[in-house]
């Protein structure tokens, strides 16, 4: 169905559904709606999601073939080299990324990209390669400045940020261990419980043989 592939677009990308249903002129939770119920939209609507998202494939989108995007078109869909170069080094630097390793990772010679960086006149061809050498960069925020810097890459599944859990593990160790002082504290207060009441039992022993009259001899 048409809803099921603009459901991976939208994911893909990073959009909010609520950002994509007003790019296209939709109604506010109508894709939403067709998302949730698994029913597809009316062609218009198609049409419209094709006319504002051009990187976007036609014939992945109608029927689920080739590829969900089209990166060989080099002028429709980038809003100008200087913008996309910007927001490539911005992505670098947050991730500790020097243009050396970019030219390392594609591998390019020393000075390849960074000439077209200096320059602002990055290629279509080089952008290309650079998403598919990193897959955590979205494209759509690189080319047209759309959805999240960041995308979960497609290759390497599920996170594997456990932060959440080894903190309510450590939330849960924490309550254990106040529960076992706890006990602790319960325990020896039951024990020096118990020691009084044998001492207040050995005094009252005695003193009843203290009170006892004396055996009389015949």
């Amino acid at each position: 169905m048409n809803i099921n592939r603009i459901a991976k677009y939208i994911d893909y990308n990073g959009f909010k559904v609520s950002h994509f249903e007003k790019k296209i002129g939709i109604s506010n939770g109508a894709i939403r709606k067709a998302i949730k119920n698994n029913t597809d939209i009316q062609s218009k609507w198609i049409s419209s999601i094709l006319d504002n998202y051009t990187i976007l494939q036609s014939d992945w989108l109608l029927t689920g073939t080739g590829n969900m995007c089209d990166w060989d078109k080099k002028s429709s869909y980038v809003d100008g080299r200087e913008e996309v170069v910007k927001r490539l080094m911005q992505y670098l630097a947050s991730e500790g990324i020097s243009v050396m390793d970019v030219n390392h990772m594609c591998g390019w010679s020393k000075g390849n990209l960074q000439k077209e960086i200096d320059k602002g006149i990055i290629t279509a061809d080089h952008l290309f390669r650079i998403t598919r050498e990193l897959p955590e960069l979205n494209p759509n925020w690189l080319m047209i400045n759309e959805g999240t810097m960041k995308i979960d890459s497609p290759t390497t599944g599920p996170t594997t940020d456990n932060s959440e859990e080894l903190q309510k593990l450590k939330e849960e160790n924490e309550r254990l261990k106040k529960e076992n002082e706890d006990l602790k504290q319960k325990n020896a207060a039951l024990e020096q419980d118990k020691l009084n009441q044998q001492t207040l039992i050995n005094l009252l022993q005695g003193q009843q043989v203290k009170a006892s009259p004396s055996t009389v001899v015949k």
